[in-house]
């Protein structure tokens, strides 16, 4: 918050440099990281116009909470939501957010004849 980069200390630092045989000092700096996953991000949504029921299938790594959101913002019971997880092959943690595009997805499955 104040600008100042974050440390984290566990030990006896002092007592570890007196009984290290070699010290090494040094300023290290590296750039911020995005997560680069190899297998792209996808959502299909049906809607049932009958049985007033939307199913999502997607590649998330927190399908209740896409089914949650999506439901509150269609104004649809989550009784009437499914989302299916597909297989994932690798998130590294970038798939755990209810991103637009979900939403959009099913919004749009609603407006299919």
């Amino acid at each position: 918050p104040d600008g100042k980069p974050l440390t984290y200390e566990l030990g006896d630092i002092e007592r570890g440099f007196k009984e290290a045989d070699h010290r090494f000092e040094g300023k290290y700096v590296t750039s911020r990281k995005c997560h680069c996953c190899p297998e792209p991000s996808a959502c299909v949504a049906q809607y049932d116009k009958v049985a007033e029921k939307l199913t999502i299938w997607t590649t998330t790594q927190v399908p209740f909470q896409v089914r949650r959101i999506v439901a509150y913002a269609l104004g649809l019971p989550l009784s009437k939501v499914r989302c299916i997880m597909l297989h994932l092959g690798s998130g590294f943690g970038s798939r755990q957010e209810c991103t637009e595009v979900f939403p959009i997805t099913a919004v749009v499955s609603q407006l299919i004849p």
